[in-house]
Parts: structure tokens; C-alpha cells; sequence
């Protein structure tokens, strides 16, 4: 039992079992897992825009002015190259818009690049700022357990 206890400890410090144990004293699994899912939703919404081009597509159904109108267009090959919806408030089916083609992961979707940039910069700034008020309210809570823990070690026994 001895030789356990001599292996678990090192300068009479337990030895962690958690993998990245200072990393998770600091900042909380939630937030840490909430920052991957912003950076995730940045990359989709902008990625795209780097290989977004303008494509000329064809109306395939417009239900009227609060709607967006359905189009598609062709590829390169003459192949389908895409579909999506797309502002088009006078645009009668069978007419001929041009419309911006997101590039990869969203490749064959029409999109707004000013709206998904703003989709973009909406999702980092809730991310950004609900991580970050995680992180402070744990770093706060922390502060203020080592002062308690500090002032109560401090003490004479007795």
C-alpha cells in the first residue's frame, strides 16, 4: 500500500488522473467546447466567401413579393450546378438573375455574401462574449476561493 501511495504522489502533491487538469481549473469544459462550435460557425459562413463567384441562374418559382424566389443554374459542364433563394421581387419565372455561388462547403447554394458576413461576425461576437462571461465568472470564482483559502491557511491552529 505504501509503495502505491509513493507512486501517487510526487512532492506530496496527488498525481492527476485528468488529462489537461490545468487547462480545465482555468477555463470550463462549456466554454471551451462553446469556442470550437463559434469557430466552426465562423469557418462555414465565411469559407465560402472566398470562393463565391456570380453565376447567372434562372428563376424557377416566384411566389410574390414577401418570398424569395427559387433558382438554379448551370454548371461549367452543363451539369446542375446549383440551387438556392435568392431576393428577386419583379423577376417572373423563366427569367435570368444574377446571383452569387458560394464556393466550398457550401458549393451549389446561392447566398447573400453581405448576409452571410454578417451571419458570420453575429455568430462570433454571441460566441466570443458567451465564453468569455463564462470564463470570467469561473476566474472570479476561483480568485475569490485561494483569497478565503489563503486567509483560513494563514491562521495559528488553535
Amino acid at each position: 500500500m505504501a509503495r502505491r501511495i509513493s507512486r501517487s504522489t510526487r512532492a506530496g502533491q496527488p498525481r492527476s488522473a485528468v488529462p489537461l487538469r490545468w487547462l480545465r481549473n482555468r477555463v470550463p469544459l462549456v466554454a471551451a467546447v462553446l469556442l470550437v462550435v463559434t469557430a466552426l460557425w465562423v469557418t462555414y459562413f465565411i469559407v465560402p466567401l472566398l470562393g463565391a463567384h456570380k453565376v447567372d441562374a434562372t428563376v424557377v418559382e416566384n411566389r410574390g413579393r414577401p418570398y424569395r424566389c427559387e433558382v438554379v443554374w448551370s454548371g461549367p459542364d452543363n451539369r446542375l450546378g446549383g440551387r438556392g433563394y435568392v431576393e428577386c421581387a419583379a423577376a417572373q419565372v423563366g427569367d435570368r438573375v444574377s446571383v452569387y455561388a458560394m464556393g466550398w462547403p457550401r458549393s451549389g447554394t446561392a447566398d447573400d455574401p453581405a448576409t452571410a458576413l454578417i451571419l458570420a461576425l453575429l455568430g462570433a461576437f454571441l460566441g466570443f462574449l458567451l465564453a468569455g462571461l463564462m470564463i470570467g465568472v469561473s476566474a472570479t470564482q476561483l480568485h475569490r476561493l485561494r483569497r478565503r483559502f489563503d486567509r483560513t491557511s494563514s491562521r495559528p491552529p488553535g
